[in-house]
């Protein structure tokens, strides 16, 4: 068959359903796509021994809405109790909630959603509003040895989410996305660490109409996932980031917000100009 004729499958090019499985395991923005070119599309033919008839019919779409039958292992006093610190619609039983906070983005989590496996779940998912939520939190669950795990953008692929002794997962994206301080004279930028990359980005390109700078700057923090990672995630996984040698500088002085002492990440914004790299050096905070 020529190269004109030859079949070329009709990937998939929908927004997923809200809820369901695809939703949790599709990467990067719900509304855009990027699908295999016809090289690729032969050269996964090619070596996994595959043949156009694999690819006829679609599979494994995860289109169905989150559903299991786990049990949260919390009692309910330690449900209301985390309520009490934290406010009741900021914590989360539910199976998608529940589901989505456990699993990354690496191959292994697609396949096991892809295939509905649930496994090492949290009993409850968290969203602490300030660092004092996860002051009092932390304080609780460690009186009642309850596990923690934080949870950001949910673009890990070590499965660094994963609660495989229950307990509860932190939530830092929901409310800890905020810019605290731009400082112009040593261009630093403190920031919660549930902010998104993309947001951090644009804030400091816009620093002139937000925080009245005559300069625009950038974090120059480009990871390969920077549209789904957040600040707190960077500095726990000590990532560099593709094409962040040149401007970027990241002094983390962090981990947990209130809980190490040092209470938020700290960045060098620099200026959107060429300049020699800066020394990248990294200091993250430690969870007692």
């Amino acid at each position: 068959m020529g190269k004109d004729k030859e079949f070329f499958p009709e990937w998939y090019h929908k927004t997923a359903p809200e809820n369901s499985y695809r939703s949790i395991f599709r990467w990067g923005y719900p509304h855009l796509f990027k699908h295999p070119n016809k090289r690729l599309y032969r050269l996964l033919k090619q070596v996994f021994a595959m043949t156009d008839d694999d690819f006829q019919k679609p599979s494994d779409l995860g289109e169905e809405i989150v559903s299991f039958n786990v049990p949260v292992n919390l009692s309910s006093q330690q449900l209301d109790n985390l309520r009490l610190i934290a406010g009741k619609e900021n914590v989360r039983t539910d199976d998608y909630s529940r589901l989505r906070a456990a699993y990354g983005k690496m191959i292994y989590d697609l396949m096991r959603l892809r295939k509905k496996m649930v496994e090492n779940l949290p009993d409850a998912v968290v969203c602490p509003r300030d660092k004092a939520d996860v002051r009092s939190l932390v304080r609780y669950c460690h009186l009642q040895k309850i596990p923690v795990t934080a949870y950001g953008g949910c673009s890990s692929v070590m499965r660094g989410t994963e609660c495989p002794r229950g307990g509860i997962s932190l939530d830092m994206q929901a409310h800890m996305n905020r810019i605290i301080a731009l400082n112009i004279q040593n261009q630093t930028v403190t920031v919660e660490p549930g902010i998104l990359g993309p947001d951090l980005e644009d804030a400091l390109n816009g620093a002139p109409k937000l925080f009245g700078t005559k300069l625009r700057y950038t974090c120059g923090h480009l990871p390969q996932s920077f549209h789904s990672s957040t600040a707190g995630g960077w500095i726990v996984t000590r990532g560099a980031g593709q094409n962040s040698t040149y401007f970027y500088r990241q002094d983390g002085n962090a981990g947990i917000p209130g809980i190490s002492g040092r209470c938020y990440q700290q960045y060098q914004a620099g200026r959107r100009r060429a300049q020699p790299p800066p020394r990248h050096r990294q200091d993250a905070g430690t969870l007692v």
